[in-house]
């Protein structure tokens, strides 16, 4: 009898592991869905956790400033000035027979690109910047026809022929006013828009 009870226990016991094991598969199960949710979990906490942004505002308009039109100052077609600085000499032209009207502002920057087969050896390359009235934007080739030009206020801004300008400390920007891709020029860089 001893024997049997051993046998019913064991019986018993086996049920009991067997069920142990069917819920143990569950519990392993259990082990490794917790094991799994928790990294789920943590995905999901993760991917749902609130991104937080600082709103940076957007860079200053170079172009915003007191406005001058300056249109009835144009002589034979140009309005001629000089950067504040004494950097750069500028001119806004209109265009004429072949020429297209540009804002050109001539003196030394870096670095320069290298030299295109368009520009010839023996005229100046590099010094300087312009954009025409197409709102193709480029360096210099050539030199600009000395001008009467006088000094303008910083951070005032020229409308003539077309064409904005102005000039900051240490920069002068010009755009064609249709197509509004022009350039930024200073002794130290600059930049195509």
């Amino acid at each position: 009898m001893r024997w049997r009870y051993a046998a019913v226990a064991g019986l018993a016991g086996l049920s009991l592991v067997a069920g142990c094991a069917s819920d143990g598969g569950s519990t392993a199960a259990s082990a490794t869905s917790s094991a799994a949710p928790s990294t789920a979990n943590a995905t999901a906490a993760h991917a749902s956790a609130p991104i937080v942004t600082t709103p940076v505002p957007p860079p200053p308009d170079p172009f915003a400033g007191p406005s001058q039109d300056v249109n009835a100052a144009v002589v034979a077609g140009r309005y001629s000035f000089t950067s504040p600085d004494g950097a750069f000499r500028c001119a806004i032209v209109s265009a004429s027979g072949a020429h297209a009207g540009g804002a050109t502002c001539q003196g030394t920057t870096a670095p320069i690109p290298p030299r295109p087969a368009t520009c010839a050896v023996a005229q100046p390359w590099g010094d300087g910047m312009q954009v025409d009235d197409s709102g193709r934007v480029g360096y210099l080739c050539g030199t600009l026809p000395p001008a009467e030009s006088a000094p303008i206020v910083a951070d005032s801004v020229i409308h003539a022929l077309g064409f904005t300008c102005v000039a900051h400390a240490g920069s002068t920007y010009c755009r064609d006013d249709v197509s509004e891709h022009g350039f930024r020029i200073a002794p130290d860089s600059h930049a195509v828009f």
